[in-house]
């Protein structure tokens, strides 16, 4: 009840809604209802399409929470967040993917928190070898320091960890 997730029978989807930190519902997303995907159904679809590289999903929700622990913990998907708050983690926001926009970095650091946690899902930038590629982590977290080099208000020391 807590992210008004439904369910859409024409689609036969979970629907979850978007909201952005204001609490306006900006879209609607989809995901498929049943374990195994069939090859022609996208596992996750927007129904009502919005600009999710503006969004942190959960945002909404968690501000307070992430003002209050001082930390953000950042993973892919809207479901990962409704399993945070489930298990009482409520410092977390989702960023509908494992590629971070340029809006989502500067919300993020507008936070103002003294740690960003990206907590990806285990087969993102995995090797062939089965091996984590540092180098793909290591992009996405010089987006945060590009960012800070390029604001002036960034005054405060962030605690990365791999």
């Amino acid at each position: 009840k807590e992210f008004n997730i439904g369910y859409d029978l024409q689609s036969n989807r979970f629907t979850i809604p978007i909201y952005d930190e204001l609490g306006n519902c900006v879209g609607v997303k989809g995901r498929y209802s049943l374990k195994e995907v069939p090859d022609d159904e996208d596992k996750y679809l927007y129904i009502e399409p919005c600009a999710k590289t503006k969004i942190l999903y959960g945002l909404n929700k968690s501000y307070n929470y992430i003002k209050e622990q001082d930390s953000v913990i950042v993973v892919e998907s809207e479901k990962s967040v409704l399993k945070g708050f489930a298990d009482g983690i409520f410092n977390i926001v989702a960023i509908s993917g494992h590629d971070l926009s340029k809006t989502q970095v500067e919300k993020l650091t507008a936070l103002g928190v003294k740690e960003i946690v990206l907590c990806y899902d285990e087969d993102v930038f995995r090797k062939e070898n089965g091996k984590v590629s540092k180098k793909n982590y290591m992009n996405e977290v010089n987006k945060f320091i590009k960012r800070a080099k390029n604001t002036r208000d960034f005054s405060h020391e962030m605690n990365w960890r791999e």
